[in-house]
């Protein structure tokens, strides 16, 4: 979050209280990534606004822990690596084309899927039936 120095955690007031009390300004508190986190629905995607055949950002959805990488395909295509914006989303520069796409998943525990039909449709959230484990 901008602003908010490395290795520090910017809570609302409410959440804050809840964890220290009111009036602190500040608390060390210790966290640690949960693995394999229960998710309790498949993986959904959505296409950034602006992206056409040429430029696509795309955001994936209910996936549980990190992701180290999302590829896509379009029909008859190669797997193509997408790159992480610092906003969240996945960027083919490029594009992908009109689509529709297959696209592959990877989290930072190993675990791999495929998502086939997404369609170059912005601003709408895709629902798929594939789980990433």
């Amino acid at each position: 979050m901008p602003g908010v120095p490395g290795g520090h955690i910017d809570l609302s007031r409410t959440a804050f209280a809840r964890v220290v009390g009111p009036g602190k300004g500040t608390a060390a508190v210790s966290y640690r990534p949960v693995g394999n986190p229960r998710v309790g629905r498949p993986l959904s995607f959505r296409v950034k606004e602006g992206s056409s055949q040429w430029w696509l950002a795309l955001l994936v959805i209910d996936h549980g822990n990190p992701l180290a990488s999302v590829e896509v395909k379009a029909a008859g295509g190669a797997w193509r690596k997408l790159a992480r914006a610092d906003y969240n989303y996945w960027i083919a520069q490029s594009g992908a084309g009109r689509g529709p796409f297959a696209v592959r998943v990877t989290d930072t525990r190993g675990h791999r899927v495929t998502a086939n039909g997404l369609r170059l449709a912005p601003a709408v959230i895709q629902r798929t039936t594939t789980k990433m484990y």
